[in-house]
């Protein structure tokens, strides 16, 4: 038996597909809980600084889904009250922007992290994205662990560096 689709059917199909991987993406990442309780109130005004790699797991054990976003494509903002974390404007139905407070921080441990994806450039575009799996790459990365909902970030030091002093670090 031999299916073929013409163009309309195998989009259609794309999108189905990608909006079923996006949407485990929110469940187990956790994005989706920290945006429901922490939403931004008002859009970020400072500087974003991406990050190279970012990576979000729920920690409830049914959802648990780690997700590293890399290249880029999620962006952090601190200010003296919490921090923000911005997906692109293409894709933030799914990936709302959310304000993190920090006394929602829970604990904050840096670590160094080898072979995580190293950025080559900046993007140009959100699908034209350079960036390379070096084994040998490490960077001084910081592990947050938020009250509740209890989910794991873990993102460059460099990223938040101007927030050190807000974090419970360990």
């Amino acid at each position: 038996m031999e299916v073929e689709l013409d163009g309309f059917s195998f989009l259609i199909l794309a999108v189905l597909v990608g909006g079923v991987i996006a949407y485990a993406m929110t469940r187990g990442s956790g994005w989706r809980g920290l945006a429901g309780k922490y939403p931004a109130s008002a859009p970020y005004t400072g500087q974003l600084r991406r990050c190279g790699t970012f990576q979000m797991m729920a920690l409830d054990a049914n959802q648990s889904f780690p997700v590293r976003f890399a290249g880029g494509i999620v962006s952090v903002g601190v200010t003296s009250d919490a921090l923000y974390i911005v997906a692109p404007s293409l894709v933030r139905f799914l990936f709302p922007t959310i304000q993190l407070p920090w006394v929602a921080v829970a604990s904050a441990r840096p670590f160094e992290a080898p072979g995580w994806v190293q950025p080559v450039g900046e993007p140009v575009a959100l699908l034209q994205v350079q960036v390379q799996y070096d084994p040998g790459f490490s960077g001084e990365f910081i592990e947050l662990e938020t009250t509740a909902p209890k989910t794991c970030i873990r993102l460059p030091a460099y990223a938040i560096a101007d927030a050190r002093s807000h974090l419970p670090l360990s």
